[in-house]
């Protein structure tokens, strides 16, 4: 996806793109811990 948005020479979307992928993928994996602590408890 990020590079059909790089290669169309929008650069900017495209990091807006990989930035928004990180944050939602460094919530999840966040997320996903507390839920597999708050099970174990």
């Amino acid at each position: 996806m990020t590079a059909i948005v790089w290669s169309g020479g929008d650069k900017n979307l495209a990091l807006q793109f990989l930035a928004a992928w990180a944050v939602i993928t460094a919530l999840y994996l966040t997320a996903s811990r507390l839920i597999r602590r708050a099970r174990r408890a």
